[in-house]
């Protein structure tokens, strides 16, 4: 895929985390439609998207792994990135298959290294081989 084809979902409550995020990876040349809660998450999947990025705790009627499973519905082979504060233990029971999951907190260089080995397949691991991605 590349940075002009559909944007990248990124899905993060903490509103600094959000904007800094979202800067970066536009710095980069991705187009970036970004969501606060899991309600305008959903609504945002209406449209087509080349990835998501998703905090795992979310406020709203669905958390991080909802919002992927629902994205994964519509679109089978989008990349998705898991970022969490908190540990990684639901990981191989609710992440869906080549997923990676991202360590908060989590330097630029690392998000975006993982969104293009993400996107690229390059290293995509389903949760149960283990496969992360730390700061």
């Amino acid at each position: 895929m590349s940075k002009a084809s559909p944007p990248l979902l990124l899905v993060e409550d903490g509103p600094l985390t959000l904007v800094s995020t979202q800067m970066a990876l536009e710095h980069e040349g991705y187009r970036v439609v970004a969501a606060r809660h899991s309600a305008s998450a959903l609504d945002a999947l209406a449209q087509p998207v080349c990835g998501l990025i998703t905090d795992i705790r979310l406020p709203g009627p669905f958390d991080g792994w909802e919002i992927a499973r629902e994205a994964r519905a519509r679109w089978p082979d989008i990349p998705v990135v898991y970022v969490t504060g908190e540990g990684e233990e639901d990981w191989a029971q609710k992440g869906v298959p080549g997923s990676l999951i991202l360590q908060k907190p989590y330097s630029a260089g690392k998000l975006l290294a993982t969104v293009e080995r993400l996107i690229h397949h390059e290293g995509a691991a389903h949760p149960e081989g283990g496969r992360r991605s730390r700061h």
